[in-house]
């Protein structure tokens, strides 16, 4: 009987105290397959361009929950700017104990952003971009894929994963949008042509994202391609439980004590 009133204490306190945990968040692109990598092959028929070469950026912002005010968390300041790094490989902002990190390649292919929260509480906006020309030939065909990895772990919610694709022959616009539904993760995908003729096919199944652009007119035709990953999470600290609520567990235990006590005396 005493094992099991020990239990229910243990039980009971964990339920009043909060965990002390960790959430991670992490949205990652690896490339599989395009047009030809650098050195640009001009015969290719469809190819990469470096007339049209775009950024390449990274952002990182972190802050840490201080404390509670009227039932609303308070805010410790920002680490990190948050305006783009281009160029930058590996951006970085770490907070007391909030961490955000954000990657992107010298050569378009890879992208990560991640971001790691405390049970204490706190926010991370993690991104990373890159954007790149391209041209196809008459009656070629542009082929772009890669694998998009969205994740959740931790103390947080679990990871509700939604996409939504727009693809349009007439304006000459494909666009791709992956995330949890709470829009804490995301990848993003966008392609668009300088004229219309091209024909679209975008797909993801399950993060396997595959786009082909096929030109359909008699003349080149020159189009971007952005590929874009995220983390925008925050955490928030449970408020503290009232010394009353502790005061109500410990009568509550008493009385649940001294009844298994009673009960082992009148069975003697």
């Amino acid at each position: 009987m005493r094992i099991r009133v020990v239990a229910a204490c243990i039980a009971a306190l964990a339920f009043v105290l909060p965990a002390q945990a960790q959430s991670s968040y992490q949205s990652t692109f690896q490339v599989t397959q395009w047009p030809s990598p650098a050195p640009i092959n001009p015969n290719d028929p469809a190819r990469w361009t470096d007339t049209s070469f775009g950024p390449r950026a990274a952002s990182v912002q972190t802050r840490d929950q201080i404390g509670t005010a009227a039932g609303q968390p308070v805010w410790g300041p920002w680490f990190g700017s948050g305006e783009d790094i281009e160029f930058a490989q590996v951006v970085q902002a770490a907070g007391v104990e909030s961490v955000g990190t954000a990657y992107i390649p010298r050569f378009p292919s890879s992208t990560s952003a991640t971001g790691s929260l405390p049970e204490s509480g706190g926010q991370v906006i993690s991104r990373a971009r890159w954007e790149n020309g391209f041209e196809i030939d008459p009656g070629a065909t542009f082929t772009f894929a890669g694998i998009a990895s969205l994740s959740i772990a931790g103390n947080a919610p679990p990871l509700l994963p939604v996409s939504s694709i727009v693809a349009s022959d007439m304006l000459s616009f494909a666009s791709l949008a992956y995330a949890d539904a709470a829009d804490r993760v995301g990848f993003g995908l966008g392609a668009w042509l300088d004229r219309s003729g091209g024909l679209f096919s975008l797909t993801n199944n399950a993060g396997l994202i595959s786009l082909s652009i096929t030109n359909n007119t008699a003349s080149l035709l020159t189009g971007t391609l952005r590929v874009a990953s995220y983390v925008n999470a925050s955490s928030i600290a449970s408020p503290a439980p009232e010394p009353e609520t502790y005061a109500m567990l410990l009568l509550g235990l008493a009385v649940v004590g001294a009844t298994a006590r009673r009960r082992s005396v009148t069975r003697a």
